[in-house]
């Protein structure tokens, strides 16, 4: 599949890059930009809490922050009905033990990766998700769909006289 095939006839996805660190922040989203990436930047778990308002495609969240911790971010965020289904990837420094790296997926992360991280490695994974995301996407809007063609063909059989069946 092409670079931008997958995102062709879409809206161009918006990445959330959550990273005190100004420089690595800086890195991430320069990377994502050259991807053709739409990008926010947010310094703090609670700024990030606050930028996710803008309904980001997808976040890329460091663990280390000042005010809270990404793993504390990731556990609000996939508690609230508004933000459960946005794909989190942990990207984060890499001398973070491998315990750190199972509880974020289990908290509900997506993804993990490690810095220094390559560009092609970052909009690889990037990519994956949101095509997974997109999947998932259209699966839960063909779910709605059902149950509402379900619920209809059950009111139309509660509809018809016993004596007709």
């Amino acid at each position: 599949m092409c670079k931008k095939e997958f995102f062709l006839n879409t809206i161009k996805p918006v990445i959330l890059v959550v990273d005190d660190n100004e420089y690595g922040r800086y890195a991430t989203c320069k990377m994502l930009k050259e991807a053709d990436f739409d990008v926010i930047e947010a310094d703090s778990g609670k700024s990030a809490l606050e930028k996710v308002k803008q309904k980001p495609s997808l976040i890329v969240l460091d663990i280390n922050l000042p005010d809270m911790s990404g793993f504390e971010v990731c556990k609000v965020l996939k508690e609230n009905e508004e933000t459960k289904y946005i794909p989190i990837l942990f990207l984060t420094a890499q001398y973070l033990k491998i315990e750190d790296k199972v509880t974020g997926l289990d908290i509900g992360a997506d993804a993990y990766l490690t810095q220094p991280v390559q560009p092609a490695e970052l909009v690889a994974t990037v990519r994956a998700l949101l095509r997974l995301r997109k999947v998932e996407d259209d699966l839960r809007e063909r779910e709605k769909n059902y149950r509402k063609l379900y619920s209809e063909f059950n009111a139309l059989l509660d509809a018809i006289p016993d004596n007709i069946l």
